[in-house]
Order: C-alpha cells, then sequence, then structure tokens
C-alpha cells in the first residue's frame, strides 16, 4: 500500500502548488494550517470513500460534472488570485511581515475547499482501498491504518514542499522572480482546473 500511496503523495497537485504559495507568501509556520485543512478534507473523501460514496459519483452524472465543475471554478479562482498577487521582493530571512493580513482559519479552509473540490480524490481512494482490505478481519481497524497511514505521509510531503520552498526565498528576492513565480503558480492551478473540466467517470 505505501508504495503505491507515496508515488501518490509525492507526485506535485494542487495541494502541493498551495502549500509553496502560502510558504512564500506566510512562511513555512502558517502552512500548517492549509496542510491540516487539506488532511481534514481528505479523511472526510477517504471516509465516504470507505462508505461507498464513489460508487454514487461513479452512477451519477448529474452529481459528478456538479462537483467537477465547481473542483474546476475553485482552482481557476485559486489560480486568477495568485497571478494577481502583488510581485512583492521577499527579503532573506524576513519574518514575513510584508505578508498580505489574511487569517489563520481562512487559510485552513482553502486546503480543506480544495481537497473536496476534486472528485479524482475519491476514486483514487475508492480504487485504492478495497485492495488492500481483508474483508474478513475488522473494517475499520484496517481502514483506520491505511487512511492514517496516507494522510500522515501527505502532511509530511505537503511540510517539506513548503520548506524547500522556503529555501528557495533568496531566489526570489527579487520583484522580476516573484512576479514569474506568481504568474507560474497561478497558471498551473488555471490548466489543473480546465484539465478537471476533461475528465470522465470513466478515468478510474
Amino acid at each position: 500500500f505505501l508504495p503505491i500511496a507515496l508515488l501518490s503523495i509525492c507526485s506535485p497537485g494542487p495541494a502541493t502548488l498551495l502549500a509553496i504559495s502560502n510558504s512564500m507568501k506566510y512562511g513555512v509556520k502558517r502552512v500548517n494550517y492549509s496542510t491540516l485543512g487539506n488532511i481534514a478534507g481528505q479523511l472526510i473523501i477517504a471516509t465516504l470513500s470507505v462508505c461507498g460514496a464513489s460508487a454514487l459519483l461513479h452512477t451519477s452524472e448529474v452529481l459528478f460534472n456538479a462537483l467537477k465543475i465547481l473542483g474546476a471554478i475553485y482552482l481557476i479562482y485559486l489560480g486568477i488570485k495568485q497571478w494577481r498577487s502583488p510581485a512583492f521582493a521577499l527579503p532573506i530571512d524576513a519574518d514575513n511581515s510584508h505578508a498580505p493580513r489574511t487569517s489563520n482559519t481562512s487559510i485552513a479552509i482553502n486546503g480543506f475547499t480544495l481537497a473536496l473540490s476534486n472528485p479524482k480524490d475519491i476514486f483514487f481512494f475508492s480504487a485504492l482501498l478495497p485492495q488492500f482490505i481483508n474483508p474478513q478481519q475488522p473494517l475499520l481497524a484496517q481502514s483506520t491504518i491505511l487512511i492514517g497511514s496516507f494522510l500522515f505521509f501527505s502532511y509530511l510531503s505537503l511540510m517539506t514542499w513548503a520548506y524547500l520552498a522556503k529555501r528557495s526565498q533568496s531566489w526570489l528576492s527579487d520583484n522580476q522572480r516573484m512576479a514569474w513565480f506568481n504568474k507560474s503558480v497561478g497558471l498551473v492551478f488555471i490548466a489543473l482546473g480546465l484539465n478537471l473540466l476533461r475528465s470522465k467517470r470513466s478515468m478510474v
């Protein structure tokens, strides 16, 4: 289970981009809030997948399309927001006093919403978890171990990306480079949103 899960976790995606963006804006410590929000969203998705919500998405085209469109809109919104972020240079060893005034709750909600806005995560959990669950053994204990392991390494991965991004702060201590960074991350978010719109229920 772990090699497959780690391959998925370490592959850069929307949550990784959000962690990197928040690290540059607010500092690594505050990335904890968006990461914990994202983990909470993943926990809900994994639990719903175990309970069979993925089957409903597979059979209901209307529900799948609604969730897909909402997820795409949210990703595109994040992209536009990142694109329009002010291109302030990041001073080396800054204390992030220059960062936009955003509450920790708002940062956590962004991570949580991002996790819930992608139906692909539901399909991933529904495709992966059943293969490692023994129906002859207690479901709760097995699900807790598998989901708990996934979320633990997901947290470590996102915080590692945030730390590595912050270590690149000296390279981004230039207005031009910071503008390039904001626009590049924004474009990737928008591309992910547009790609999500092309998703079909047969993707798993």
